[in-house]
């Protein structure tokens, strides 16, 4: 109900109003040709649909991820003011601050997000992790609390509520987390060992402590939410489309990472490996002979290179196999 009442809300501004335009990029400041293009289709969303919220979130979404930082600050501040009560615009705007040394301001548009009257589970943990950094250990402990039922299980968030009860005087609760669940065998098990040792120093029990310090180690683990995560896969510029090129291939999603071959080459001449990629991709999906056809023209440039006599060996080979034709 108070997700619909914000939209009830932002539909009633547009009635009235209409639909402010968002942040554009000037001219020239967007270089990378992947990048700008990726920026110009979503701008055409949001004025094809201005009243659709999440159009909106993900353009300022794709510059925060891309470094366009006073354009994500007056993106995410523009749905501030059309969505008060919706936590994510002020969450991101919150971590914006807090990258550029603001822990002032970041803190209160965290504190905004943590009292959105829907989905604000992970601006409380962020919050929480914010109020530990400035010393308020005990509201910290308050505002992990409210996301605990829905967090309770990660072990980034425990580790969070264990640093929280440790600094706030309550090494037991910190404790009671280790026991009562298996953080201590996750990937982040020995920062939860290293809590785990300062708690039991002070509660004085050295011998339990030395056990904890010897499977412990002090580096901070990176503490990130889906939330963040998301921002960060709006990165959309040349470098990232070719990282996204060979992890499509590593994962097996042979057409996709062709699609994406064919748009990198709208912006530039593939390289070599990207060639040597989309052959790849040509035979793993049933079309060997154009994969045969793309290393036999790469041959007549290098016709000694060894890894593309391979390639071309074992492209006549599954065409042999794939067409029953042995010779």
């Amino acid at each position: 109900m108070a997700v619909l009442a914000c939209v009830a809300v932002y539909f009633f501004l547009f009635a009235n109003q209409g639909a402010p335009l968002p942040p554009v990029p000037t001219e020239g400041q967007v270089k990378d040709p992947v990048l700008a293009n990726a920026i110009n289709k979503q701008i055409q969303s949001v004025n094809q649909s201005p009243a659709d919220l999440g159009m909106r979130l993900q353009l300022c979404m794709i510059y925060d991820a891309n470094g366009l930082e006073t354009l994500a600050f007056d993106c995410y501040d523009q749905l501030t003011e059309l969505i008060p009560e919706h936590p994510r615009a002020w969450y991101h705007l919150a971590l914006l601050h807090k990258r550029q040394d603001n822990p002032e301001q970041a803190m209160i548009a965290m504190t905004q997000a943590a009292s959105a009257t829907s989905d604000a589970q992970f601006a409380n943990w962020q919050l929480g992790q914010m109020q530990l950094d400035a010393g308020q250990s005990q509201e910290a402990v308050n505002s992990l609390e409210k996301a605990r039922e829905q967090l309770g299980s990660m072990p980034a968030f425990q580790v969070t509520l264990m640093r929280a009860h440790i600094e706030a005087g309550n090494p037991q609760k910190a404790i009671e987390i280790v026991e009562s669940t298996s953080v201590a065998d996750s990937n982040i098990g020995p920062y939860a060992q290293s809590l785990a040792a300062q708690a039991y120093d002070q509660l004085g029990d050295a011998d339990a402590a030395a056990q904890a310090r010897s499977l412990a180690n002090d580096l901070a683990p990176t503490l990130r939410d889906s939330w963040m995560v998301e921002v960060s896969q709006h990165r959309a510029d040349i470098h990232a489309l070719k990282a996204r090129i060979a992890a499509s291939i590593q994962s097996q999603k042979w057409a996709e990472a062709i699609n994406m071959i064919d748009l990198l080459r709208q912006f530039e001449t593939p390289t070599r490996d990207i060639e040597l990629m989309e052959v790849t991709c040509l035979a793993q999906t049933g079309s060997p002979e154009l994969g045969l056809q793309k290393v036999q023209q790469m041959l007549a440039e290098e016709p000694d290179d060894q890894q593309l006599i391979l390639a071309e060996a074992a492209m006549k080979i599954q065409i042999g196999d794939l067409r029953n034709d042995p010779d």
